[in-house]
């Protein structure tokens, strides 16, 4: 609007110029790169007070008219040659066509040149937010996040090497940033965050390094940093005092954001603040119950609206005893799949010292015909095989076998003395040499 006021201003002045002739014009050409033109064109003023200029636009006219996209600053002459002029337009999009054609006027009237186009050059072009506001935040509340996304609005890759707080301290960070190649019409993302540790107004900027020489209408090519102004304000709110403690017999742990006690049992919160509270008992313990801002066994929510104190009561939970659920069995010991087997099972909390013994040739002191002569015995637990005898006086504890009161009779006999832990076992009586027989598996708590 500007610019055709200004030539109908000075077309205006043509009476007192003696503007008579008709201007003639022509469009000629350009030079273009990715954001710059440089049109060209001639004209001849025929002796008045001629203004040349163009007319350019994304959209075909068909033919030149004033109506026809954006006018540049026009150029006045009078010449009576048709002499060549040419005007440098910026600020074009990358990989974009546009038509223009040359214009001239005086008194007498206006010419216009013929429609031509151009396109420019493939090129990346970036476009972000100029700033970004993280709003008000609470100093003690922890850092509150935004996301800036960065577009390619060019024609080619946008390579984005870097994104850093140049300033603002540690106020303002980075937490993520996906930006690298970004591809024509892509999008990505870099994550920042204000935690602010001082009361009032904050500011920062983050310098994006890209290889977009066109930023915001200017050209710079030797400087590829572009600029984000982040600003946040930080606000001072009341705390309370919330304390944790532990009673009872037992032992165990409270935990809230914050605190983990026993070591750190306290922590000043923001108020209407809630937070959960949860105790966890320690080995040997159980939790019994909460008192004070917190009642009940399960997990608690304390609203801070007042300094508060809870409770954890641990109590020490008895220790179950360790038994032996003993067995003995006897029978014929065969080879293969049908020699004998017995389990047994060790129960309660802590480890027990057990035998393991097979007899075979004893028994033919009570009157049992066709005994085992030579048992070896096999302790199992689960698949794997964790101890073995044949003869007990062999075995390296032997002495306290024959303390224990269960060693067998017979020399040729097998015993095993082994302090196990709780759970299941399996012992298999064979003949050595596979030999069979009756023999007695038998299990004693020592």
């Amino acid at each position: 609007m500007l610019r055709h006021a200004a030539l109908l201003f000075l077309l205006a002045l043509a009476p007192l110029l003696g503007f008579a002739a008709l201007p003639t014009v022509t469009t000629t050409g350009e030079t273009h790169s990715s954001y710059f033109a440089d049109l060209q064109g001639t004209a001849n003023p025929n002796g008045e007070f001629t203004l040349r200029a163009f007319f350019y636009s994304t959209i075909n006219p068909g033919a030149c008219s004033e109506s026809f996209g954006t006018m540049t600053l026009p150029l006045g002459t009078t010449n009576n040659l048709a002499e060549p002029y040419n005007i440098v337009v910026s600020g074009l999009m990358p990989g974009t066509t546009y038509y223009f054609c040359a214009f001239a006027a005086n008194q007498t009237g206006k010419a216009f040149g013929s429609v031509l186009s151009f396109t420019t050059d493939d090129a990346p072009r970036i476009s972000m937010d100029p700033a970004v506001d993280f709003g008000s935040r609470p100093l003690t509340a922890g850092a509150v996040s935004r996301s800036l996304t960065v577009t390619n609005v060019g024609t080619a890759n946008l390579v984005v090497s870097s994104a850093t707080v140049t300033a603002g301290g540690a106020e303002f960070t980075v937490t993520g940033n996906n930006c690298g190649n970004v591809a024509p019409a892509g999008t990505c993302n870099i994550q920042l965050a204000f935690d602010p540790t001082t009361a009032g107004l904050r500011s920062g900027t983050l310098s994006i390094v890209a290889n977009d020489p066109y930023f915001v209408g200017v050209w710079d090519p030797n400087n590829p940093t572009r600029l984000v102004a982040l600003s946040g304000t930080g606000v001072e709110l009341p705390t309370f005092a919330l304390t944790a403690a532990l009673s009872g017999s037992g032992s165990g742990t409270i935990t809230a954001p914050g605190i983990t006690c026993p070591g750190d049992c306290g922590e000043q919160v923001v108020t209407g603040t809630v937070v959960t509270v949860a105790a966890t008992p320690a080995a040997g313990s159980t939790f019994a119950g909460w008192s004070g801002a917190c009642g009940g066994t399960g997990t608690c929510a304390v609203t801070m609206d007042a300094p508060m104190a809870v409770t954890a009561t641990f109590v020490t939970t008895p220790a179950e005893p360790t038994e032996l659920r003993n067995i003995a069995t006897r029978g014929k010991v065969l080879t293969g799949a049908d020699v004998m087997i017995a389990g047994f099972v060790i129960t309660g909390g802590s480890p027990l010292t057990v035998v393991v013994r097979v007899r075979g040739p004893s028994l033919t002191q009570a009157g049992v015909p066709g005994v085992l002569a030579n048992p070896q015995v096999q302790l199992f637990s689960g698949q794997t095989q964790i101890a073995f005898n044949d003869n007990w006086q062999t075995a390296s504890n032997a002495a306290e076998l024959q303390a224990s009161g269960f060693a067998p009779a017979d020399p040729a006999e097998a015993a095993i003395l082994i302090t196990l832990d709780p759970g299941a076992y399996t012992a298999i009586a064979t003949g050595v040499g596979q030999t069979t027989g009756v023999a007695i598996i038998e299990v004693f708590r020592n």
